[in-house]
């Protein structure tokens, strides 16, 4: 499902600072080369491509960003998460499972918004002390998402991040657990997995 340039830009302008999509530019001589180049978000060129292949109405989610501001988004390049070129960084293998699949496209975004923890553990454990903002941010991803589909389609990346959002479902979505990309896994035991999830969402 192809969204308008006018939607995009709209996406880009509200929420571009901590969402994106699962479209990557193409893998060079090593797994983890071109993640983070966003030209296909900017290029007038590549960006035609890009708009055939957004698809809003499925959800690839995370817990929570691993970097930022934890107050505003300062400097931050629109749809540059889940796209870090940094070496460290595991997001090639999102990349790498997703393409030519019906994740490819996918609108990706974070369960709990601006909170910035690289310890999903200890995210957990602020979460449990508040259980009143717990409410509010899994609430906001909610209302995020479904602003661009009232009925979309949920990936959520770990354990932690699937038990939050069905917590607070209370609209019946579907949501389905792939394994974090984050995990000490190869890139093609990664994506067999998520074929696997697939088949299971009856997608393939």
């Amino acid at each position: 499902m192809a969204i308008s340039r006018q939607k995009f830009d709209a996406i880009k302008l509200d929420m571009g600072a901590h969402t994106s999509w699962a479209v990557w530019a193409e893998e060079g001589n090593k797994p983890k080369s071109n993640v983070g180049d966003l030209s296909i978000f900017t290029s007038e060129d590549k960006l035609k491509n890009t708009l055939k292949k957004l698809n809003p109405n499925v959800v690839l989610a995370g817990l929570n960003g691993s970097n930022g501001n934890n107050e505003v988004d300062l400097n931050v390049t629109p749809f540059g998460n889940f796209h870090s070129g940094w070496h460290w960084a595991t997001d090639f293998k999102i990349r790498y499972a997703t393409v030519d699949t019906p994740l490819e496209g996918a609108f990706m975004t974070d369960v709990i918004k601006h909170h910035y923890e690289t310890d999903s553990t200890l995210v957990l454990k602020e979460l449990k002390k508040n259980p009143d903002y717990e409410r509010e941010k899994v609430n906001e991803f909610f209302r995020e998402i479904r602003t661009l589909s009232n009925d979309p389609l949920i990936f959520a990346f770990g354990g932690l991040a699937f038990d939050l959002i069905n917590k607070y479902n209370v609209y019946g979505l579907q949501v389905f657990k792939l394994y974090h990309y984050a995990f000490t896994m190869s890139k093609e035991k990664f994506r067999e997995h998520t074929l696997q999830t697939l088949k299971t969402a009856k997608m393939i």
